[in-house]
């Protein structure tokens, strides 16, 4: 996948604003231009000092007197000072707020992108350096668009406005101060391709860096319990001085296209003067004349002076703008149909027809023929790595498959539109992600619009209103990332809540009762069977009592169904059913209690 032009990719959001993109370039090319009449004043200066004929922009002028000259001109120093100081502060002003806007705008279509992006995507890039490139990559176009995009645009005339006065005054010294340009241009070009390949490779590093930081401090109780936090932090310094050479790398060859360009125009100034004072001398061209000319051969030079920085942070935003484009340009894993329509559940049965699902080119399920019946709770079992947790994320469609249908009460689901088969289907992770806030905006996710009451009867049914009436401000109470201050039990009933206020028609568990103690898998295994006949239930389940509480019971093999039914048929028919669970244990279905092996 080939992302677009970063150049190209910059217009398209400069052209949304073309007004203000249009004040930027106007100030900044009155900002470059105003100060270049200081020389011509600064020369009739000095030839009316010495009682040379004055010229200002080609014209004659007489003057009565030195002091006249010397009146009028400071007048004019004054007018373009008072200029320059109004166009400086615009020329900010409006760069500003161009370049705050195009990072703001780039920034939210970044973000809304990544939220988008499939499961495999986000693995394939990493949390951290999706996080870089959303926080990192967009604050290098700051000054990008100013420095390099707004220039660009006003180099033109920074640059042919003096040429032209160059020739003007005189044309074989203009060839000769100027003849030095295409071998530092081809000099220049040659380092601005180094830099952009230090540069992406800098850029890269720091993607590591913050991924190898952010997985550490996710994972800083893990590496406590192994004491594991100075190879870590090794690691992290590793990458740090990968960062850090790169870095060099970079500046190295920055320095030299630095040193390139000062040598090339300081060689070109030496050559006119030299010159120059000749033609003085020789009476060819009055001295107020030549300073004139040189002033506009230091302005015509000064942005290749400057193109140094510019090149660097041309380089650093044309790289970012490829990272930024790389994403923005990732395909729609799960594309719509075009007369997708919504997914209209009654009874909420689900069927797989002939399913195959592969990560990578690796098989995971293997034409797979499932009826799932509606209004009861259906327990996925297996053993780990048997196709359980993708089956579900088939029927979620965070995934399609790579072949065969999942219908939902007879229809398609990737024929209906995503937004409504992600509405009616609430899925609870094995590990249910807390968000800082409180407690009521995380279960608010489901549904926003939702009431007080509707939020708090759904706390009920999951068994955590009583809880939450405990904590300090209720459900006003904030809890930290990751909801750090719940306990294993509490953050699953808070995700419970969570499914149950979407008024979702079917419900996917992965190992509810995974790491919860006796009373917080008692009260969430109460929930699932007071939740019969209301919603269909699919549940992913490795101990015993959660799978009791279903009435329907799917067995996985290496990615294929080899047994479905009740209870009793599996027990019946089913080995690997019995390898699974410890029948010796077994009471009557009617207790709901199971021991897993």
């Amino acid at each position: 996948m080939n992302a677009r032009s970063p150049g190209r990719l910059a217009l398209v959001y400069l052209a949304r604003r073309k007004l203000l993109l249009a004040a930027a370039v106007f100030w900044r090319a009155v900002f470059v231009l105003v100060p270049m009449q200081v020389p011509i004043l600064t020369g009739a200066i000095v030839d009316g000092l010495t009682d040379e004929p004055v010229s200002v922009y080609g014209l004659r002028w007489q003057a009565s007197s030195a002091q006249e000259i010397v009146f009028i001109t400071t007048v004019g120093l004054l007018l373009v000072a008072v200029a320059y100081a109004i166009s400086s502060y615009a020329q900010v002003m409006a760069g500003a707020r161009l370049s705050r806007w195009f990072v703001l705008e780039i920034r939210r279509e970044l973000a809304a992108k990544t939220m988008q992006l499939s499961i495999a995507q986000h693995q394939h890039y990493g949390a951290g350096d999706l996080l870089e490139r959303i926080i990192g990559d967009t604050a290098e176009l700051r000054q990008f668009i100013v420095r390099v995009f707004i220039q660009s645009l006003t180099n033109v005339a920074r640059v042919g406005y003096p040429i032209v006065m160059m020739f003007l005054i005189d044309p074989s010294l203009s060839l000769i101060a100027l003849s030095i340009l295409p071998a530092q241009l081809l000099l220049s070009r040659y380092l601005q391709l180094r830099l952009h390949r230090a540069t992406r490779t800098s850029r890269a590093s720091n993607s590591d860096l913050t991924s190898v930081a952010k997985e550490s401090l996710d994972g800083i109780e893990t590496l406590k319990t192994l004491c594991a936090e100075n190879q870590r932090a090794q690691v992290i310094c590793d990458s740090a001085g990968e960062l850090e050479s790169a870095e060099v790398a970079a500046h190295r060859f920055s320095a030299l296209n630095n040193a390139n360009v000062w040598l090339m125009t300081s060689l070109s100034v030496a050559a006119t003067w030299y010159l120059g004072a000749g033609q003085v001398q020789s009476g060819n061209m009055t001295l107020g004349t030549l300073i004139v000319f040189t002033g506009f051969l230091a302005f015509a030079h000064r942005p290749f002076r400057q193109f140094t920085t510019i090149a660097s942070t041309y380089r650093k935003g044309l790289v970012s703008l490829e990272r930024i484009g790389q994403v923005l340009d990732e395909p729609n894993p799960l594309p719509e149909a075009e007369q997708a329509g919504p997914l209209q559940i009654e009874a909420g049965q689900i069927r797989l027809e002939n399913v195959a699902f592969a990560y990578d080119a690796k098989p995971v399920l293997s034409d797979i023929s499932l009826d799932i019946p509606s209004g009861v709770c259906t327990a996925i079992v297996g053993q780990s790595g048997s196709g359980k947790s993708s089956l579900m994320r088939l029927i979620a469609r965070l995934y399609d498959p790579c072949q065969g249908q999942v219908l939902i009460d007879g229809q398609a689901i990737d024929q209906c539109q995503l937004s409504s088969v992600r509405q009616q289907i609430a899925a609870v992770p094995q590990r249910p992600m807390i968000f800082t806030g409180t407690i009521a905006e995380n279960i608010a996710l489901a549904r926003p619009q939702a009431t007080q009451q509707e939020l708090e009867q759904a706390c009920r049914e999951a068994g955590a209103h009583d809880f939450i009436q405990q904590l300090p401000r209720g459900y006003a109470t904030r809890v930290g990332r990751k909801g750090a201050q719940l306990s294993g039990g509490q953050a699953q009933r808070i995700a419970m809540a969570r499914a149950l206020l979407s008024q979702a028609k079917i419900m996917l568990l992965d190992e509810p009762t995974a790491g919860l103690d006796a009373e917080s898998e008692t009260i969430l295994l109460n929930t699932l069977r007071n939740l019969r006949g209301k919603m269909t239930i699919v549940v992913i389940g490795h101990r015993g009592k959660t799978v009791a509480a279903a009435d329907h019971v799917v067995v996985l093999e290496q990615g294929e169904v080899i047994g479905q039914g009740s209870h009793e048929l599996l027990r019946d028919t089913c080995q690997r059913y019995n390898e699974l669970f410890d029948w010796e244990s077994l009471r009557l279905p009617d207790s709901q209690v199971y021991s897993a092996a």
